[in-house]
């Protein structure tokens, strides 16, 4: 119970304050690149 906890208090902060910086590099890779940001592959297997 106590791992869960300290990483729950650990990440959702780290998340909160990563999440600009992602939302900046996928608007930079569209303009870069265009769309789609994700895409897509199909792979045999």
């Amino acid at each position: 119970m106590g791992k869960q906890f300290f990483d729950l208090v650990l990440t959702v902060p780290a998340l909160v304050a990563a999440s600009p910086f992602i939302v900046l590099i996928a608007g930079l890779v569209r303009l870069k690149m265009g769309r789609p940001i994700f895409f897509r592959q199909v792979r045999p297997g």
